[in-house]
């Protein structure tokens, strides 16, 4: 766990090889081979714990009107035994995990699970998983699940309709994200008002997003000062957000763009995990086009070489950034 909170991934993984029949460690692997992007293993592991809580744990007792056990239970039970998890559809495996006594160890299986469908871009199953979350976790006592799952819930419900550019239903949920936060976690609540802030990119109204951008950043700078973890990541990738903010906003805002987006880049430096491949990618993107704007066409050109090279390693892809980025270096040097 330590290892993994560090980053460490894979000597968390050559720690856990001596851990086994364990869905907690089944669990963790599950987690550092998705923070690897190795999706297939991610679901392998998680899948694996999924199977060993299915055959340990007892299934909810369901009752006909007067209370009596229904025959059918039984036969669910015995069926159950023999359930091969793997060979089920995701819509199956949610009916399953359905009929299982809820419990905080089910609910991070599928939140793990909808995170892992939704970086593979499989949105509409991360939102089955999401969704099905929602209703586990109503059936579970807050106290039972802290207040870090139901947040991570709604932001990545938030998230995903995002990407299905449904704007309305990510903002209800990233508020939903932030009020359920509020006061109890300031950490979440500084990532979600960072997610929440590309819903106002997207519709333009930069102000709005300069404001979560802001409060973000103020957020993970305080954060910061009073723990003993240094990590500067969160404080970065606040600075890249609110510098795109500023690309887009008037010329009297760009001498801070430039500062934050250089300044995010000097600190991000190789070898690169996932996320932070994919941020510096992002970031150079907007930097050239800082630079273009402002006629500095040789920087430009020099970060969408660098933009391409990257964007190439990205598990997530961005086709039209990657056609800007060959037009702008086509009209500086000829085709590429």
């Amino acid at each position: 766990n330590s290892l993994f909170g560090l980053g460490h991934y894979n000597e968390a993984l050559t720690a856990l090889q001596s851990v086994t029949e364990s869905s907690q460690a089944l669990i963790l692997q599950g987690d550092c081979y998705t923070a690897l992007s190795s999706y297939s293993e991610a679901e392998e592991k998680l899948l694996s714990a999924l199977q060993i809580l299915c055959n340990e744990s007892s299934t909810e007792d369901i009752t006909d009107y007067y209370g009596n056990s229904l025959a059918s239970v039984y036969r669910f039970q015995q069926q159950k035994k023999y359930l091969n998890i793997f060979k089920l559809t995701p819509e199956q495996r949610l009916r399953v995990i359905n009929s299982l006594t809820p419990s905080s160890t089910t609910a991070t299986i599928v939140l793990l699970l909808a995170e892992m469908y939704y970086l593979q871009e499989r949105l509409d199953t991360a939102l089955t998983c999401c969704t099905n979350l929602i209703e586990l976790l109503n059936r579970l006592y807050t106290g039972e699940v802290g207040v870090s799952i139901p947040v991570e819930a709604q932001r990545l419900l938030g998230q995903i309709y995002f990407e299905m550019k449904d704007d309305k239903q990510a903002e209800d949920h990233f508020t939903k994200a932030l009020n359920i936060s509020y006061l109890t976690n300031p950490y979440l609540q500084a990532v979600v008002l960072k997610d929440f802030s590309n819903v106002y990119l997207t519709q333009k109204k930069y102000l709005e997003g300069e404001k979560l951008c802001r409060r973000s950043l103020a957020k993970c700078t305080k954060l910061r000062s009073k723990m003993a973890n240094k990590n500067l990541l969160p404080i970065l990738t606040a600075w890249s957000q609110l510098g795109i903010c500023y690309v887009n906003m008037d010329r009297r805002y760009h001498y801070q763009a430039e500062e934050l987006l250089c300044g995010f880049l000097d600190n991000i430096q190789p070898p690169y995990h996932f996320f932070e491949l994919q941020l510096r990618t992002e970031t150079i993107f907007w930097l050239s086009k800082y630079f273009g704007k402002k006629g500095k066409l040789s920087k430009a050109a020099e970060l969408s070489r660098e933009f391409l090279m990257l964007h190439s390693q990205c598990k997530k892809r961005f086709p039209d950034w990657e056609k800007e980025m060959k037009e702008l270096l086509s009209t500086k040097q000829g085709p590429v």
